[in-house]
């Protein structure tokens, strides 16, 4: 959505840490504003704002299928299936949303 032809509201929303990027397949060849969406998201994690400023308990690490949107924490019942060489380990959940991730629904990480 853009207001005057010029603003990208949803990315302003991400920008201020009033929301996260949350992406599905059927918007995966729409990386022009997927990519608008993650920096404007990697600048609210930079500056704390918003979502981003709410401590969280971390994890020792966060996993996601190569070929998935999601990321998981360990012991989630949905990736518990994943085979370990189809992985991607990352320290932090905001490393993971820093690369385009989105948290998984059921262990919500």
């Amino acid at each position: 959505m853009y207001i005057d032809d010029s603003t990208f509201v949803n990315a302003e929303i991400v920008r201020r840490g009033l929301a996260h990027v949350y992406r599905f397949p059927d918007n995966a060849g729409d990386t022009g504003h997927i990519a608008a969406l993650i920096a404007a998201q990697n600048e609210a994690i930079d500056n704390g704002v918003g979502v981003w400023s709410i401590p969280h308990s971390p994890e020792l690490y966060y996993v996601a299928l190569k070929t998935s949107y999601r990321f998981h924490r360990p012991g989630c019942t949905s990736a518990r299936d994943y085979n370990v060489k189809d992985w991607i380990r990352f320290e932090t959940r905001e490393e993971a949303f820093r690369l385009g991730y989105s948290p998984c629904r059921n262990c919500k990480p």
